[in-house]
């Protein structure tokens, strides 16, 4: 049986599946797309067409005694203050959930049921593409004596051998934003990502000496850290080099993953004795 739940800005999780409170009649986890269309005769021509994110219905269910569902129905409404939530769904027989980030739209309080159960219609805005839990991790490290090795630190984790040609699988449908961290001295780091036909589509440069970058292209959370001689350094946005995505005409900086197989090369001092380190997510339109 597939299973909901809720987790606040607290990390306070909400089960949407037990003897408290149960969520049926779900709507909304489909595939619904932004679409134009230009007129050729009696035909259409689409000339766009993107994932919507759309609303999320469920009929939640409180259960226990008549002053345990209201009680119940009220911690609900007090859970939800803290924001943002992210809903979870499991599929039956995956043993992996998916998440996205939403916006309470609407809650009905209505009367107990015959059956006597309180039955209350929510809605929910998603904010975010559905995504997997599950990060995953490339770690590339030099060891000054003994080459570049990688250690499997966690479950999803895998390395490589080399800072050029990092091949990076996006299994999800969507662009994917990902974590970049360099850790390590480094003068005018430079990273692209290509497809799979080597075709260039991002590219990301910083001026300077640094001991530490770090990049969030999540678009909800979008930062750069750089640090030199272990100080964050103000203002990371002027160390940024622009001009090469205007001379190739591609995205800069903050770059999305696309879906299927692409790869990262990082220009770096060769004498780098550092750790760089890749973190993402798959996203999906449609679960």
């Amino acid at each position: 049986m597939r299973e909901f739940w809720l987790m606040n800005a607290k990390d306070q999780k909400w089960s949407l599946h037990d003897n408290k409170c149960f969520a049926e009649s779900p709507s909304g986890l489909g595939l619904k797309l932004n679409v134009a269309t230009t007129k050729l005769g009696d035909s259409e021509l689409v000339t766009y067409s993107d994932n919507k994110l759309d609303e999320i219905n469920l009929n939640i269910l409180f259960l226990g005694t008549l002053e345990e569902q209201y009680e119940n129905y009220f911690n609900f409404i007090n859970f939800l203050n803290f924001t943002p939530i992210r809903l979870f769904y499991l599929k039956p027989n995956i043993n992996e959930p998916y998440f996205c980030h939403c916006s309470i739209l609407s809650i009905d309080k209505s009367e107990v049921g015959e059956d006597s159960i309180l039955r209350c219609p929510a809605s929910f805005k998603m904010l975010t593409f559905w995504q997997t839990e599950k990060v995953n991790t490339i770690k590339i490290r030099k060891f000054e004596s003994l080459g570049k090795k990688y250690e499997l630190k966690r479950e999803y984790a895998y390395g490589l051998s080399s800072f050029s040609q990092i091949p990076i699988l996006n299994y999800g449908l969507k662009s994917a934003p990902f974590e970049l961290k360099i850790t390590g001295a480094c003068k005018d780091p430079q990273y692209n990502l290509f497809n799979e036909d080597g075709i260039k589509y991002g590219s990301g440069k910083f001026i300077g000496t640094f001991d530490f970058i770090y990049v969030n292209s999540e678009d909800d959370s979008e930062c750069i850290i750089l640090k030199r001689d272990g100080s964050v350094l103000p203002n990371p946005f002027n160390y940024q080099d622009l001009s090469i995505g205007q001379l190739e005409n591609v995205d800069v900086t903050f770059l999305k993953l696309k879906p299927g197989k692409s790869f990262m090369s990082i220009l770096i001092d060769s004498d780098f004795p550092g750790e760089v380190e890749i973190n993402w997510r798959n996203r999906y339109g449609s679960i």
